[in-house]
């Protein structure tokens, strides 16, 4: 913002947009102790988690370990060692971005025929990949900064929610209207998941997905895995 004082122009920089954040996220989070996470957590340019109070970096802890596994020991136990792991290519993709991006085409006219857009659309991002991690955002969460958002740029219009089966028809209706519910999308990303995770069934490539809070996959064991977090970025 800028204010003019006398014959000078004076630019003001403020921090409202990081506090207005904060309110939100307190007001949305009763769970979270705003008063303990700020006086355990400083706002720094500094990762913490890499970087000492002096700012050396904590890296030069791994840039001394052995280069090999099992650098100490005897010749023996290195010589009956099994030869290491192929390296795997892994591919992590937003799921909700991927809607977005690749938008309805004219020809979808069921929710089946837009699932079907959406696993080719996914062949095409991940097929030089051994592992693929598709991860959506929440949508029931009882308070959402999402919807909050939504319900602003609506201008307090109530959307129209679609129940998200094989038959609903959305050929009628543009990606924009029918994503403008959060219980639509909500469907959509579990209806989406569930399709991704058949599509991949039988085949080589490791798939691991969320629906909601669920982990899926169709190789491994990942029951014990948990999709805690609103937004698929921070996941």
């Amino acid at each position: 913002m800028k204010h003019k004082l006398a014959d000078q122009v004076v630019e003001l920089k403020d921090d409202r947009s990081l506090f207005a954040r904060m309110l939100i996220v307190a007001r949305s989070r009763p769970d979270i102790n705003l008063k303990e996470g700020i006086g355990q957590h400083e706002f720094t340019s500094l990762s913490r988690a890499l970087f000492t109070m002096s700012e050396e970096l904590l890296m030069v802890i791994l840039e001394e370990l052995p280069n090999k596994p099992g650098g100490d020991q005897q010749p023996e136990d290195a010589a009956n060692e099994t030869a290491p792991l192929p390296p795997r290519k892994m591919i992590v993709i937003d799921g909700m971005a991927v809607v977005q991006a690749m938008s309805k085409p004219p020809w979808v006219k069921t929710c089946t025929q837009w699932a079907d857009h959406f696993t080719a659309t996914l062949d095409s991002k991940c097929s030089d990949y051994d592992e693929v991690h598709l991860v959506f955002h929440r949508y029931d969460l009882p308070t959402s900064l999402k919807e909050a958002t939504t319900e602003r740029r609506q201008g307090g219009k109530p959307a129209t929610a679609y129940h998200v089966a094989d038959n609903t028809p959305v050929g009628k209706v543009s990606a924009k209207q029918f994503l403008a519910s959060t219980t639509t999308k909500d469907e959509l990303m579990v209806y989406l998941a569930k399709k991704a995770l058949c599509h991949f069934e039988g085949k080589p490539t490791v798939f691991i997905v969320t629906s909601r809070q669920e982990v899926l996959s169709n190789s491994i064991e990942v029951q014990h895995l948990c999709s805690s977090q609103e937004e698929a970025d921070t996941t």
